[in-house]
């Protein structure tokens, strides 16, 4: 049991509590973090395996404690511990680090399940400390839990200052699976957006969590076919899109060392929005199919929508807030990274009629200070609706075999059907000729059935023709 690594001065003590908490368990009032970080008043039998869970930096002695329960340690000790259970508990905790109380302190929030609530109070208390909250402890904090985030996120909680007066007066902690490579693209999208304006600005960030400046609340936008709503996004996606794309190239080397069958696709590929969600998905499939994919896929034409830039790629109301200057910003980074900017906008552009995609694309040009000309309106518009039937009725669904929300409710895809559908419709084909024809573009412009429909190729390039 490698016992010999616990300090022998206090190893009996620990020892002793273990037993003592087999044998006389504390009521579950009694379990509870107390004065500075907190100190478990009792440790019941549940907080054992739950501690296996908790960082490693100053755990091993914690763990040791359960094995010692559990064996000969309890038979040698039981006596003696029955007879000082509350002198040895003290014991135990006195002469611990304030690493170790600070995980006996997260170990009594495991063992009432509310663990992930101890670890962002914590987290946020160590951070905070030195920048504007000097009296927070992890007791002192306000943690209310938060709903919504990406796949990736196991737990959003708002921590409030223990002090008024304190700046800022909130901030949020987020917790997300253990995924590095995932982890940093995302960390890195959400600087870039911040340095910008179009993210709450990132406080602090270690391994899988990050603090955040509290973001705000949620926008009153209207129904999913207010224009007026998609334009205030739209405006937010030009303001994302000043942001530098230098971020991302770390990250895509990395997946290109990583999986060598994605070293073939464009910068400007719209697949790339798909690595970024789901890179196990897209590193399926063999180089030569890939790089086939990517050839027969239609490119954007208009100046604004060709244009390389840091996307948000999953930009829609609901991952938007109101700070509390009432500018909008953007939330949940799951897709973010450098790809075509008229990706940001076909989210905004499904549930409107042709005016209102007309009005979307207008709003955009204007707040990214381009040219809003009614032929780059209409241009813009036309790669907006060539983008959403390629990401909808292609790509989430031959790369969501291994996650089926990616396909929004729609059947998967085999890649060979998906191959064989881009050339027997000859959809690049059918939307070259278009870019260059007035009329057709604008009868998709105007297509009422907007969602099923850019979620079907052989539709979408029936209605072209």
């Amino acid at each position: 049991w490698q016992l010999s690594v616990v300090m022998a001065d206090w190893l009996p003590q620990m020892t002793a509590c273990g037993a003592s908490a087999v044998a006389h368990p504390p009521p579950p009032g009694q379990l509870r973090p107390t004065g500075g970080y907190g100190v478990a008043s009792g440790i019941a039998p549940g907080a054992i395996p739950a501690a296996r869970a908790i960082t490693q930096a100053s755990l091993g002695q914690i763990v040791l404690l359960g094995a010692a329960a559990a064996g000969l340690q309890v038979r040698r000790r039981r006596r003696a511990a029955e007879r000082n259970s509350s002198r040895a508990v003290c014991c135990a905790v006195s002469v611990a680090t304030n690493s170790v109380a600070q995980n006996l302190w997260l170990l009594a929030g495991a063992a009432l399940g509310q663990q992930s609530k101890h670890r962002a109070m914590l987290e946020v208390a160590r951070v905070m400390r030195t920048r504007g909250w000097p009296e927070a402890d992890p007791s002192s904090c306000v943690a209310d839990e938060m709903f919504g985030g990406s796949s990736a996120t196991e737990s959003v909680f708002a921590v409030r200052a223990p002090l008024a007066g304190a700046t800022p007066t909130k901030v949020v902690f987020k917790s997300y699976t253990d995924d590095s490579l995932r982890m940093n693209r995302m960390l890195a999208g959400a600087k870039a957006f911040a340095a910008v304006g179009g993210s709450p600005e990132i406080i602090c960030a270690e391994d899988n969590w990050v603090i955040e400046a509290f973001g705000g609340c949620a926008p009153d936008f209207g129904s999913d076919g207010d224009a007026d709503s998609a334009c205030r996004v739209a405006a937010l996606a030009a303001k994302l899109h000043r942001a530098p794309i230098d971020w991302a190239t770390p990250w895509k080397t990395q997946v290109k060392d990583l999986h060598p069958s994605l070293g073939c696709v464009p910068d400007d590929s719209p697949l790339w929005l798909i690595i970024a969600c789901n890179t196990e998905g897209a590193s399926r499939f063999p180089k030569e199919r890939i790089m086939r994919l990517c050839e027969l896929l239609p490119s954007p034409a208009s100046t604004a929508g060709r244009r390389l830039v840091s996307t948000h790629g999953d930009l829609h109301g609901g991952n938007t807030l109101l700070s509390p200057t009432s500018e909008l910003v953007a939330v949940d980074y799951e897709f973010s990274c450098v790809c075509t900017a008229v990706h940001d906008l076909i989210f905004l552009a499904l549930s409107l009629d042709g005016q209102g995609r007309r009005k979307l694309c207008q709003a955009y040009l204007e707040a990214a200070g381009l040219d809003s000309s009614s032929e780059e309106v209409d241009a813009l518009a036309f790669d907006v609706c060539v983008a959403s039937v390629v990401h909808f009725g292609v790509l989430r669904r031959v790369f969501s075999w291994n996650n089926m929300a990616l396909a929004m409710g729609l059947g998967p895809m085999s890649f060979q059907d998906s191959l064989q559908m881009l050339l027997s419709a000859d959809l690049q084909d059918a939307v070259r000729l278009a870019q260059a024809d007035p009329e057709r573009r604008s009868r998709i412009i105007d297509h009422k059935n907007s969602v099923q429909f850019f979620q079907d190729v052989t539709s979408f390039v029936s209605a072209l023709r």
